[in-house]
């Protein structure tokens, strides 16, 4: 970022954000009921959120970070898929808060006040860099909501881990407690003036998108006419476009939907967070150019949709073919995640080659896909056949899944 980037003392504070929210209220005080329901339906899961299986009992889900002008023509809604654990005693984040604080808040606003002193503020791995972001976006928090499509930290329950791997261990029951929160999503998009969304990686996409075709939207990719996956499955990719290709190709999506009469418009552009930075943006220069000509009204650039793939879905409901090498196509685009990384030499199967990949780089889900693939394409571990057509990219993501959702890679 620029080094004209305001301090951080007055991003995410009790000034910037408004603590009297009236949407953060009824989370706070209507999640108990949910939470109920949800608990009846699904008694036993590998993976669950952290606020309803500890063992003094549930706690409300978290209130979103509302800034006091969220509601303005020109601010911004940022989306995660959900929280990591932030609870003492859970996992390993190093600002985290007691679960006596927690509990002893009696409204969403004391919850607040005790979570951006022990979690956010000053927070480098997570709120810090996000922090950043908005201000070089819009100015301020102030301007912006940050939420999670699920409010708690879905976890497995093993280990207390949260990320795609615990979603993968239980999908159904994930999109469950994103559904019952998407009512104040929506109410975030249709009570204010913004038109403008990130979504923070592919599982937070795919459920965004979800809402929106649940709620009446037509969605497409600006400039053309390319569609999100149909499907209810969360472990299903929105698009073939992976975060890479989004800032390859300049474009976002746009959702329209009538609201109260009215015509609404959207602009959705799918990011990785900026603590997360990859091999496709070292610096994330390229993301912030992308949302700020998104935020500016710009023009999306005219491409054609990609090359139609078969969908892919929760690893489980899939074989996982082998594909000789000769066989992949050439246009397979393949960054390499560090200069010189190779598989170990010797006897190599598939999946050994994604167990190193993903023991090198995880959970960075993008730039193990990518060491799987350069491994491919040198010619380690090929596939038998290609009657998909799959990129070798196309093929590591299914494979990364498979192994997330059936154990035998390890979280």
């Amino acid at each position: 970022m620029s080094p004209s980037v305001p301090a951080l003392e007055s991003s995410f504070s009790g000034t910037s954000l408004d603590l009297g929210d009236l949407i953060n209220a009824e989370i706070w005080a209507g999640s108990a009921t949910l939470q109920a329901r949800i608990s009846d339906r699904y008694p036993s899961s590998k993976a669950d959120i952290l606020q309803a299986v500890l063992p003094a009992g549930p706690v409300p889900w978290v209130p979103d970070l509302a800034g006091h002008d969220w509601r303005l023509p020109g601010s911004i809604l940022v989306v995660g898929s959900a929280y990591a654990p932030f609870i003492h005693g859970y996992g390993s984040r190093p600002r985290a808060m007691s679960e006596h604080a927690y509990r002893s808040a009696s409204s969403a606003r004391a919850f607040q006040q005790a979570f951006l002193q022990d979690v956010v503020q000053n927070d480098a791995p997570y709120y810090d860099p996000l922090a950043r972001l908005l201000i070089g976006l819009v100015g301020s928090p102030r301007r912006a909501v940050v939420l999670d499509l699920v409010r708690g930290a879905f976890v497995k329950l093993d280990r207390f881990e949260g990320g795609d791997s615990a979603i993968a261990a239980a999908p159904e029951l994930f999109t469950a407690y994103a559904r019952a929160g998407w009512r104040w999503t929506w109410k975030r998009m249709i009570e204010s003036e913004s038109t403008d969304v990130l979504v923070l990686g592919q599982r937070a996409e795919r459920g965004f998108l979800m809402m929106l075709a649940e709620q009446g939207a037509v969605v497409r990719v600006a400039g053309n006419e390319e569609r999100p996956n149909d499907g209810p499955d969360i472990m299903l990719v929105a698009s073939t476009r992976g975060i890479g290709q989004w800032l390859d190709d300049g474009l976002w999506w746009e959702a329209v939907a009538r609201v109260d009469g009215r015509e609404r418009r959207w602009r959705v552009l799918p990011i990785v967070h900026p603590a997360r930075m990859n091999q496709h943006d070292p610096r994330y220069q390229r993301t912030l150019d992308l949302a700020r000509r998104m935020l500016a009204g710009e023009r999306p650039r005219k491409v054609p949709s990609p090359r139609a793939v078969p969908p892919q879905r929760e690893p489980k409901r899939q074989e996982i073919r082998p594909v000789a090498a000769s066989h992949v196509r050439p246009e397979s685009r393949v960054s390499p995640p560090s200069p010189n990384w190779m598989p170990r030499p010797g006897k190599t199967t598939q999946r050994d080659v994604m167990r190193q990949a993903w023991a090198r780089f995880g959970p960075d889900e993008e730039r193990t896909i990518t060491a799987y693939a350069r491994a491919e394409l040198a010619g380690i571990a090929p596939r038998e056949s290609n009657t998909r057509g799959e990129t070798a990219e196309d093929y590591a993501r299914r494979l990364l899944y498979d192994g997330l959702a059936k154990g035998w890679l390890r979280g």
